[in-house]
């Protein structure tokens, strides 16, 4: 599996590249006033708008220096924000052991350079309840 290694308060994530559009820096973003805590404003990429998801704030982490944005694969009605990427790597992940936190978007754990690295699968990260919301700030903002 070639996973994405990226880094949050010294925990190590890993997405699989499948489930990765396209990465890229972090430009002007609007604010949404009264938006939730886990929404980061909207985001211009390639002419289109995205409200970001600032992923620290979905999994109760401290705020990263360094924000890197990510576009998923699975939906375009959302960007994640993600912070201190270490690269792409083959990697394999333990599946069985991961259910034992009953975390519906925790995929496996796998071992890179002595660090646990934990793989998530970005299509299960987000409630319906959060969902809904990103689609009703697209509707707002004039996407469909």
């Amino acid at each position: 599996n070639k996973i994405l290694v990226f880094h949050l308060n010294n925990i190590f994530f890993g997405i699989n590249i499948d489930q990765i559009e396209s990465l890229s820096r972090l430009g002007k973003t609007k604010k949404l006033p009264e938006s939730p805590k886990w929404i980061g404003g909207l985001a211009k990429h390639r002419n289109n708008s995205f409200p970001l998801i600032k992923l620290w704030e979905i999994l109760d982490l401290d705020s990263p220096q360094k924000k890197v944005l990510l576009l998923p694969s699975a939906y375009d009605y959302c960007a994640f924000l993600i912070s201190e990427i270490k690269g792409i790597f083959e990697l394999e992940t333990d599946k069985e052991s991961s259910k034992i936190y009953r975390l519906s978007y925790l995929h496996g754990f796998g071992t890179l350079q002595d660090k646990t690295v934990l793989e998530i699968q970005l299509d299960k990260l987000l409630t319906e309840k959060q969902k809904r919301i990103l689609k009703k700030i697209n509707k707002e903002n004039g996407k469909k």
